[in-house]
């Protein structure tokens, strides 16, 4: 009796993993393959944020935008890159966190250049907007 409960309990353990795993997976690359629900310019987002934050969230949260901005910043870690789109004098940007998946396109962008990124918006941190997820959009 206790063998049975225990197979059956490593087997929901196994099953529950497999099923998280496939979740994770595939929301990962929704932002890569998905359509952008919004196409603007990097510095329009911000404003929109800073002029109204809530209405901003009720519209942009957990959607896939396409922004299209000066590249400010670069910061790379073992996963991932961030990339942060900021006009030249702007303190605010938006700040695009790339998957694991975008890491190769990710070596060719370089401060200075305008490129598009789309990604999942999770609102504005302190000074950027954060989108998640990102990819970088070839032309």
């Amino acid at each position: 009796m206790k063998k049975l409960i225990l197979i059956i309990l490593l087997a929901g353990i196994v099953i529950g993993g497999l099923v998280f795993l496939y979740v994770f997976r595939k929301s990962d690359n929704n932002a890569v393959s998905g359509k952008p629900a919004y196409t603007l310019q990097a510095d329009s987002l911000v404003a929109y944020f800073d002029k109204n934050e809530d209405a901003a969230n009720k519209i942009y949260n957990n959607k896939i935008i396409q922004v299209k901005g000066i590249v400010a910043e670069i910061t790379k870690d073992s996963a991932s890159y961030n990339i942060v789109l900021r006009d030249n004098n702007a303190t605010e940007g938006v700040s695009c966190t790339t998957g694991s998946d975008q890491l190769e396109k990710a070596k060719s962008v370089a401060i200075g250049k305008i490129v598009e990124i789309k990604g999942i918006c999770f609102g504005k941190n302190l000074i950027d907007v954060s989108l998640n997820k990102c990819a970088i959009v070839e032309k």
